[in-house]
């Protein structure tokens, strides 16, 4: 895979805007994960976090892609509204973040096309791409991707590059990610109920040191990397956090032959240059 334009490595900052949906699809295993308390982590998100990132996105002339679930689409639309009205895409990340894995298909079928109505509803167009909740993925939704006509994927971690992944009825881009380069990984944390998955909080160096060695690792290769980030506005946009943001934007600027882009960018380049 080889960037155009003598482009060393793809840059995209993305944004899985769970809100309150991540806790309210664990409440219904767990009902601690229903209290008040834990649920307001997540509404952080759209209702502080994704100013903060907006804000910061347009200092620097970025373009994002934002991934709401449906439900958090019909809950907050004047904050998805001003997502889209700022020229950032808007992908498919399930109706209400539940784990693929728990349902069968005539499930995840119903959760697709729950979800995508309220997108198509609101957006007045459909997505180009999908990302999974909780990165949990498993055939059945690889079949429902091919069958709604998805132009790429963002979940899967088997590479550092794009490729394409055949299907039956289409060919789909897949924009590789890393757990290293997803915030929730440093900064998902709660009191109670604990993430069975949660580590220590980090220090905001020591993430930035973690996320620049990445990013000096991909552009030292020259390989065609993609430096995909995933970002969630309930972590990311806390004061600390969303100054490490922009220092890591920051140091990304200072490089020649980066480019920064949405993921549907990124995928069609993917599309022209593996055809």
């Amino acid at each position: 895979m080889r960037w155009p334009n003598s482009i060393k490595v793809g840059v995209c900052f993305t944004f899985d805007v769970d809100g309150p949906t991540v806790f309210r699809s664990k409440a219904k295993i767990d009902p601690r994960w229903g209290n008040p308390a834990a649920v307001s982590l997540g509404e952080f998100g759209p209702n502080v976090g994704v100013r903060r990132i907006l804000k910061l996105l347009k200092k620097y002339d970025i373009k994002g892609g934002f991934f709401p679930p449906g439900a958090v689409i019909d809950e907050y639309p004047n904050v998805m509204k001003q997502i889209a009205d700022e020229g950032h895409e808007l992908g498919f990340h399930s109706l209400n973040h539940m784990s693929p894995t728990l349902l069968t298909y005539e499930e995840q079928k119903e959760d697709f096309d729950k979800g995508l109505e309220i997108f198509e509803k609101l957006f007045k167009k459909r997505p180009y791409g999908y990302r999974c909740p909780a990165g949990e993925y498993d055939d059945k939704t690889w079949e429902l991707l091919d069958q709604y006509d998805f132009v790429y994927e963002s979940t899967m971690m088997g590479t550092d590059y794009p490729y394409i992944q055949k299907m039956k009825k289409n060919s789909i881009v897949v924009l590789p990610v890393h757990w290293m380069l997803d915030d929730w990984v440093h900064f998902g944390w709660n009191m109670y109920p604990k993430f069975e998955y949660q580590a220590n909080l980090q220090s905001q160096e020591t993430v930035f040191e973690i996320w620049k060695g990445e990013f000096d690792g991909m552009y030292t290769l020259d390989e065609g990397c993609l430096y995909n980030m995933i970002n969630h506005p309930q972590l990311i946009g806390r004061a600390s956090r969303i100054m490490l943001l922009e220092r890591l934007i920051q140091y990304i600027r200072q490089f020649p032959n980066v480019w920064i882009a949405t993921p549907i960018e990124l995928a069609r380049a993917t599309q022209k240059a593996l055809g």
